[in-house]
């Protein structure tokens, strides 16, 4: 009887070498190796493991002191338990900067407003009530001999709130003028107060016809008026039949 062809494989599970007859091919054995039950089947090339691992290889880095293989994001060496420094984040550190260059930017140039004007900026925001400003403004003192202005920290004073006559007043009345082909009512506004600021100062009037019938309103404005300055108001007149004008009320303005 002639001897039978004997085969050459691999073991599925842990790749040992196995030695077969011809007619075996395809049987399931325990492998004398791992003991598990495998094929037995021809191999004709390497040997490629049935079960590999899906799961990528974590990103490995070195410690700097006992030069071990560690993870990438571990924060102490499990060898020699040195602390592993981490690379700065200058992006970050950059951005927490700047925004804080730009808040204290932003609270100097705050702080070196005029009361005045941080309360008109808050009453805009509706953080405070709109309408006169309430608080005080600080001065320098003029001297009582020369009229000079003193340096030392008793020369400061909070002048008390202005009462009685209207600091805004007409220093020119106002008239109506022909200027070309238009008409205007101009005039011009005086600040008298020696500390506050106006803001929103402007003036209007009802237009009438020679009978005296109402034509409508018709106003001009500001945005503010320091003290002791003028304002040169020019309110424009495009009703033919306007002949006279009344003032509403008295010279609007806030402070």
């Amino acid at each position: 009887m002639p001897e039978e062809t004997k085969l050459k494989g691999n073991c599925q599970h842990c790749g040992g070498n196995l030695k077969f007859v011809a007619h075996m091919t395809g049987m399931e054995v325990t492998c004398p190796h791992c003991r598990q039950v495998t094929a037995l089947q021809v191999v004709f090339g390497p040997l490629v493991p049935t079960e590999v691992s899906s799961q990528p290889a974590a990103p490995q880095s070195i410690c700097p002191k006992c030069r071990v293989s560690i993870d990438v994001n571990d924060r102490v060496c499990v060898q020699c338990g040195s602390v592993i420094p981490q690379p700065i984040n200058w992006v970050r550190w950059g951005a927490i900067v700047l925004i804080v260059l730009q808040l204290g930017y932003l609270l100097l140039r705050w702080s070196g407003l005029d009361p005045r004007v941080q309360h008109a900026f808050r009453a805009k925001l509706g953080f405070a009530k709109a309408g006169a400003y309430a608080g005080s403004v600080t001065t320098k003192k003029r001297s009582a001999d020369d009229g000079s202005k003193g340096d030392g920290p008793d020369d400061v004073f909070t002048p008390p709130p202005e009462t009685g006559a209207p600091r805004l007043l007409f220093a020119r009345q106002p008239e109506l003028k022909e200027e070309g082909n238009f008409y205007f009512i101009t005039g011009i506004v005086q600040n008298n107060s020696e500390t506050d600021t106006y803001f929103e100062v402007g003036v209007q009037f009802l237009l009438q016809d020679t009978q005296g019938k109402p034509l409508g309103i018709v106003r001009d404005s500001v945005g503010f008026l320091d003290p002791g300055k003028t304002w040169d108001f020019r309110v424009l007149v495009v009703d033919p039949d306007a002949t006279q004008y009344v003032l509403q009320g008295n010279i609007e303005g806030t402070r």
